[in-house]
């Protein structure tokens, strides 16, 4: 049967390093510019995270299923938190403000997260002969070290329920991943944007939920698609 749910999730991400979710442009000498809002704060896109986080949730349908069952499609599911080309998402992903500057008590107290990030400078290497490539000395800024910041996931989430308790398939789903997501932005293999998530606050129909509560029901994954073709 299906069935909606209102969920609202704030979370925070405590970074242990630098991190940089670019802009694609450049300014002055630095070739990628990280993500500012109009206040000119460092802030991760919503929808860096959202990404992040449906790779994580890809991931626990796989685990989900023994070997010889994973061609099953968890696709219908996966479309109901994230959306597809077809339908939209009914999940809106905020961006995530710098804790500093959402906890300021006006515009005019600046935190010091909201100045020039430092930048680092690197050369390009070339896969075939693993060597620097002329001319692609490149420099990309950064947020600063050990930032957190602060993010929502609020909206409405359909499909079938869960077989005890109220709540949908996607609900435990969606809470994992999110807590799975330990690295975001651009160069995480050379270690940029390690990070770790923490829930903060979740309610579920105006409700207030434990988030252990939710992924203890991630087993239940491999009854999905009975629970669809009975719906």
């Amino acid at each position: 049967m299906d069935a909606r749910d209102h969920l609202i999730v704030d979370y925070r991400l405590e970074f242990a390093g630098p991190v940089h979710c670019g802009t694609g442009l450049r300014a002055g000498l630095v070739d990628h510019t990280v993500t500012r809002g109009p206040d000119k704060a460092i802030r991760i896109p919503g929808s860096t995270v959202k990404g992040m986080t449906r790779w994580q949730c890809e991931w626990l349908c796989r685990l989900a299923l023994p070997p010889e069952e994973r061609e099953v499609s968890f696709s219908p599911l996966i479309e109901d938190i994230f959306g597809s080309k077809a339908r939209e998402s009914t999940l809106f992903w905020d961006d995530a403000l710098p804790e500093d500057a959402v906890a300021a008590d006006s515009p005019s107290e600046e935190p010091m997260n909201w100045y020039p990030g430092p930048s680092r400078t690197r050369v390009a290497l070339s896969r075939l002969t693993r060597t620097a490539e002329p001319g692609r000395l490149f420099t990309r800024e950064q947020a600063p070290e050990g930032m957190t910041f602060l993010g929502r996931v609020a909206g409405w989430l359909g499909g079938p329920r869960l077989p005890g308790p109220a709540f949908t398939y996607g609900l435990p789903l969606l809470v994992a991943g999110l807590v799975l997501v330990d690295q975001i932005g651009a160069a995480r293999s050379t270690g940029l944007g390690r990070c770790r998530t923490r829930l903060t606050c979740l309610e579920v129909n105006g409700e207030a939920v434990e988030p252990a509560d939710l992924i203890r029901h991630i087993d239940d994954l491999e009854y999905y698609n009975y629970a669809r073709q009975e719906g």
